[in-house]
């Protein structure tokens, strides 16, 4: 169960006015092992929101409705999982797949229908529809992982997959995939981790062909001059993610981890200066909209006698906008049952980038539409394994 509390403080805006939401979730799940070498599971999740309103009744162009959250169920996690001769192993249904090394941004993380928020406390994605098959390769000291994509796939020419093979070589770790569906782009890609002496240093890269396209010009709502989409199907398109850990251990229980990570995004765009149009055309992914971005993170887990309590701080730059999130994040286990999780995330840079998304837009005869760019995110989130 998780009972959150977050505040999102507006530039320009009166303290009465800054939204305030409340949503919360449950995740209930079923897990059953009616025999050996089968298991079945099922999670499904509710979400509550006790301060949204009825739509009906909200301002559309208020803060509060464009921060608005929805009550309603859906469907987490529904598999069903068992091996042939121990030597294939089989999950069928909604289910959690990661691919990549990188720990803010995964090109290769493709499969899954959204991209992970990397400021998030956690990754609250939902499962997706797979066919997976898993068959170790004892000969590379790896596993061979086969992915079918079942979410919309309503006749056979609909299905989609991936393929990634994982291999160990010497003290380092690497992985090839490639995943493709009709109607969507082709996605070649590797990813690498190893030990360096102290530190560790990984690498994610993605080469994207097909069913792409770039937005180019000017967006003035005033005199109707609208931004033009410049096809890219015959190109292909690189992500390249790489970054450095360095696990410090200063006592028996106590760590301290730094880490810093570069991601160059060819899909992405120079500046803000489309943001607005890219939003309303559903081109808008969230730390995937810049051309250059960088982070870098500390964690201090368990220091001295705090054994429950992990102290997290990471900060994520757009590069191309000159936009930037500091985040300070502090995990505290109450008797390793209740985990209390207050965090505070400062945004800077220039106004309309990604991290200070604003907006004026005036249309005739309509209600004109003002966004200020954001200055703080704060919140608290309890969480208890039930």
């Amino acid at each position: 169960m998780w009972i959150r509390l977050n505040l999102l403080v507006f530039q320009d805006t009166d303290a009465a006015d800054q939204p305030l939401r409340m949503p919360n979730l449950l995740d209930v799940f079923l897990d059953a092992r009616p025999v050996e070498r089968v298991r079945a599971f099922a999670s499904g999740r509710l979400a509550y929101d006790p301060t949204s309103v009825e739509r009906g009744d909200a301002d559309p162009t208020s803060l509060a409705a464009l921060t608005a959250s929805e009550d309603g169920a859906v469907l987490d996690e529904l598999w069903l999982r068992f091996d042939i001769e121990r030597a294939v192993f089989m999950t069928l249904g909604a289910q959690h797949l990661r691919w990549g090394t990188g720990r803010i941004w995964n090109p290769t993380d493709v499969l899954n229908r959204d991209r992970r928020d990397p400021l998030a406390p956690a990754d609250l994605r939902t499962g997706v529809p797979l066919l997976r098959v898993d068959v170790p390769w004892t000969a590379v000291g790896g596993n061979l992982q086969l992915a079918g994509r079942l979410d919309g796939a309503d006749h056979v020419g609909a299905l989609g997959g991936g393929a990634r093979l994982q291999a160990v070589a010497g003290p380092a770790e690497l992985s090839i995939m490639a995943a493709t569906r009709d109607g969507e782009p082709l996605v070649l890609g590797a990813d690498l981790s190893a030990g360096v002496g102290p530190v560790d240093v990984y690498a994610e890269a993605a080469v994207s062909h097909g069913h792409a396209r770039r937005w180019t010009g000017r967006l003035d709502v005033a005199s109707l001059t609208l931004p033009t989409a410049e096809d890219r199907d015959e190109a292909w398109i690189p992500q390249v993610v790489a970054g450095v850990e360095w696990p410090i251990a200063y006592g028996d229980d106590d760590l301290f981890a730094l880490g810093a990570e570069y991601f160059f995004n060819d899909s992405g765009y120079p500046d803000a200066e489309l943001h607005p149009w890219l939003i309303v055309q559903g081109d808008f992914n969230a730390f995937y909209v810049g051309r250059h971005y960088a982070a870098a993170y500390a964690v201090l887990a368990a220091p001295g006698t705090w054994d429950d309590t992990t102290f997290a701080l990471t900060g994520i730059a757009n590069l191309s906008d000159k936009t930037a999130a500091v985040r300070l994040g502090v995990t505290q286990a109450v008797r390793r049952r209740l985990f209390v999780e207050p965090f505070v995330a400062v945004l800077a840079g220039e106004r309309g980038g990604e991290l200070r998304f604003s907006a004026d837009v005036e249309v005739p005869g309509q209600p004109a539409i003002h966004i200020p760019p954001p200055l703080l995110q704060a919140g608290l989130w309890l969480r208890v394994p039930l």
